[in-house]
């Protein structure tokens, strides 16, 4: 599941005909997945899709407060680049 999570960001910057479908799944990872890694790998991916994840933030706001520190990290990084539009 974690690099499954880290494939779609990358599958997810070529395709953006699957781009909201992709950021739905990755936002639902992140809020439901119980493997800290596999939570971190999805808000990654998310922050590498950029400023077209901009319906992820929710997620990624929430992740703030996830339990996991570099979690949290990875969490604020992709908050950052989808709310500056940077990849």
């Amino acid at each position: 599941r974690k690099e499954a999570a880290w494939a779609l960001g990358q599958i997810g910057t070529a395709a953006p005909a699957t781009m909201p479908g992709l950021i739905d799944a990755l936002a639902g990872v992140l809020q439901r997945d119980t493997h800290d890694g596999v939570r971190g790998n999805a808000a990654k991916a998310i922050g590498r899709i950029g400023a077209r994840a901009e319906s992820a933030l929710p997620a990624l706001k929430q992740a703030l407060s996830d339990a996991n520190t570099v979690v949290r990290r990875i969490a604020k990084r992709s908050v950052r680049h989808v709310e500056k539009g940077k990849p």
